[in-house]
């Protein structure tokens, strides 16, 4: 394999990640970097699904980002785990004064 290190391939990344994010920002609460995914298991015989959803956005002083990983067992797919994300992990982070959105906030 390969490897890459070259600043564009990571900024063409990133810019995926907020897109894909974007029609997200409702349920999140603020805009982040992020992409979901459905991961498929076989337990005791059985398919099972898992949500997870991965994120980051930067720090509240901007020289930093924080990234974070929900993964929920057990369920119909990521959307969980995006709700988790929205309903309770965002809004803890917020509060800290750990995190900022991704997008600075435009005033009309």
């Amino acid at each position: 394999i390969k490897i890459v290190n070259d600043p564009k391939y990571a900024e063409i990344v990133r810019q995926y990640m907020i897109e894909q994010s974007a029609p997200k920002t409702y349920t999140l609460g603020m805009a982040v970097a992020g992409k979901t995914g459905t991961p498929e298991r076989i337990w005791k015989g059985e398919q099972i699904n898992d949500g997870w959803y991965v994120f980051f956005a930067p720090t509240a002083n901007g020289k930093d980002n924080m990234v974070v990983c929900i993964r929920v067992e057990s369920t119909k797919g990521s959307s969980d785990a995006v709700k988790l994300a929205g309903k309770h992990v965002i809004p803890f982070l917020l509060k800290k004064g750990y995190i900022k959105s991704i997008v600075p906030q435009t005033n009309k």
